[in-house]
């Protein structure tokens, strides 16, 4: 039985390695497109699996925090990627 599974799996690991016979099209665009709708409002899709832990745990109404606390925060940020990317 031992035998029989190491054949199989010595069979198939050749087999998952080969390349793909149909390469993606080139010219499609997966990027997402902004778009506004009616209002003149943006629209915003999340595609993010944490998402909804995120909005009841962790993330506060927008009036508890004050400028200070956003302007320091986007300084930090901003600081942190340019140490990374400059």
């Amino acid at each position: 039985m031992k035998n029989l599974i190491i054949i199989l799996f010595a069979a198939l690991i050749p087999l998952h390695s080969f390349a793909q016979n149909n390469p993606k099209n080139e010219k499609e665009d997966s990027a997402m497109k902004p778009s506004k709708n009616d209002d003149g409002e943006w629209d915003l899709i999340v595609i993010d699996t944490q998402f909804d832990y995120f909005m009841n745990a962790i993330a506060r109404p927008m009036n508890q925090y004050t400028e200070v606390n956003l302007k320091s925060r986007n300084t930090i940020l901003v600081n942190e990627w340019n140490s990374y990317f400059m």
